[in-house]
């Protein structure tokens, strides 16, 4: 019996993270990961953070669409221009302060705060949504979040940018390298030289099969001679 191929197993919908931001994708790639492992370190297979457009890095907010399957930071308030300076949910009063030193704690903010929306539900006892813990505790795990970046960032999310940022420029230098005048050079070489191996493979091919053909005609000519014609008149 021909033996039976197996069939590939079903690949799981793997993580996603749409960036049409202005923050660069070695940062997005690298940072977003690492807010999600703390902020919703159990989320399901597939996950989607999107960074949708916008024009000022300055200008950001967070709203968290269907919280157990995808993030979506959205524009609506603007922070300081300076740093450092402190923040807190502006919805509801005496909520959890957090002090922001650079930019890039807006973002780990703002993404912790929408992704922490996944496993964050409170409900009273009668049933009804209290929208004000809910964000309170998403605050705090946003707060938590931007604390262990502030201490990661030197020795581990840095070192992880850097080498995303020289690993693109390698693979620049090298798809570069390909189009210059020296690589197409080098293979048009190659490619002369593996065409020449192949004609002069061709070449003793056509002579062997060529002397196989005439010793063919021969044993036909020699089968089919004089003695053969008298033996059967």
């Amino acid at each position: 019996m021909p033996e039976q191929r197996k069939r590939p197993r079903h690949q799981p919908p793997r993580q996603k993270i749409i960036n049409r931001s202005n923050w660069p994708d070695h940062f997005v790639d690298v940072v977003v990961p690492w807010i999600l492992r703390r902020a919703y370190p159990d989320r399901p297979r597939g996950y989607t953070v999107t960074l949708p457009a916008f024009r000022n890095c300055n200008t950001w907010a967070g709203t968290a669409t269907r919280h157990d399957q995808r993030t979506r930071i959205n524009r609506r308030f603007t922070f300081h221009a300076g740093f450092p300076f402190e923040t807190s949910y502006r919805k509801y009063a005496n909520m959890p302060v957090v002090t922001i030193r650079c930019r890039l704690e807006t973002f780990v903010l703002i993404v912790a705060h929408e992704a922490a929306h996944g496993p964050v539900h409170y409900k009273h006892a009668d049933g009804t949504r209290d929208q004000r813990t809910i964000e309170e505790k998403c605050e705090l795990i946003a707060r938590q979040t931007v604390a262990a970046f502030r201490e990661a960032w030197p020795n581990e999310i840095r070192p992880a940018i850097r080498k995303r940022i020289l690993a693109a420029k390698a693979r620049r230098a090298r798809k570069a390298a390909r189009k210059g005048p020296d690589a197409k050079l080098a293979q048009a070489e190659a490619l002369l030289a593996k065409w020449e191996t192949k004609l002069k493979m061709a070449k003793t091919k056509v002579a062997k099969y060529r002397r196989q053909a005439r010793a063919q005609e021969r044993r036909i000519a020699a089968s089919t001679g004089p003695n053969k014609t008298n033996e059967k008149t």
